[in-house]
């Protein structure tokens, strides 16, 4: 099956400082990965480039087959992928039901197609159902995680690049959010997870890219992952 998404050889910059080396990474249509590692690794940079907000240097973003390296990021974005970041970037004026709603306006193809309508995602996040007039400042930190992913599903997208959706979040919160990611990969989305911390990423990826300076260190299976996590533990401070 062609990848949905892949990153093939690609060297990322700020600037002058050169943060991925060589890196290529592979999403198939429907497929859940994580990349983990220490702050640090290049985890987020990764993450910028498969949605255009940050060009590659070197190598190449190919999404569903076409070559989306100088793709500006709203154009990657109507080929289906909705970058999560780990700031969240809701509209802290806007009501729920309002942040919502605005995800539609820039992709009309996302009210068309019907796939997460405000109906089947306030009845994925049913705190957000009970909040939906309540402003955004308002929200507890898990509730505007909930709405930033919610939001990137309004926009009916084939890929959703969660840069670490958990952190800072209380235990029971992070039960919620993980039973979400699940639905959502049930129902045949892609996702990229960026985690430091393995209990998400073990629990929801079949495949896994651990980073330590900007480069691939090790891949595999999550089974392979947890057969060799004595070989891991350095690369993963853990």
């Amino acid at each position: 099956m062609p990848d949905l998404l892949s990153l093939e050889a690609v060297d990322a910059f700020y600037g002058k400082a050169q943060v991925l080396r060589g890196v290529s990474i592979r999403v198939a249509p429907g497929e859940a990965i994580a990349l983990v590692g220490r702050n640090g690794a290049g985890k987020t940079t990764a993450l910028r480039v498969m949605a255009g907000l940050l060009a590659p240097g070197a190598g190449r973003l190919m999404v569903d087959g076409q070559d989306a390296s100088r793709m500006p990021a709203h154009q990657v974005s109507r080929l289906g992928v909705n970058y999560v970041p780990d700031t969240r970037r809701i509209f802290p004026d806007l009501t729920v039901d309002e942040n919502l709603r605005v995800a539609t306006v820039a992709h009309r193809h996302a009210r068309r197609s019907g796939a997460w309508s405000l109906a089947r995602v306030l009845d994925l996040f049913p705190r957000l159902a009970e909040r939906r007039r309540t402003p955004g400042d308002s929200l507890s930190g898990g509730e505007q995680q909930m709405l930033a992913i919610a939001r990137g599903l309004m926009t009916a997208p084939r890929l959703l690049l969660l840069d670490e959706p958990t952190e800072g979040l209380a235990p029971r919160v992070v039960d919620d959010l993980m039973s979400a990611m699940a639905a959502i990969r049930a129902e045949g989305l892609a996702l990229v997870i960026v985690e430091q911390k393995l209990k998400v990423p073990m629990a929801l990826a079949s495949r896994q890219y651990v980073m330590e300076d900007g480069r691939i260190a090790w891949t595999g299976t999550t089974d392979a992952m947890a057969a060799n996590r004595a070989a891991l533990d350095e690369l993963l401070g853990v």
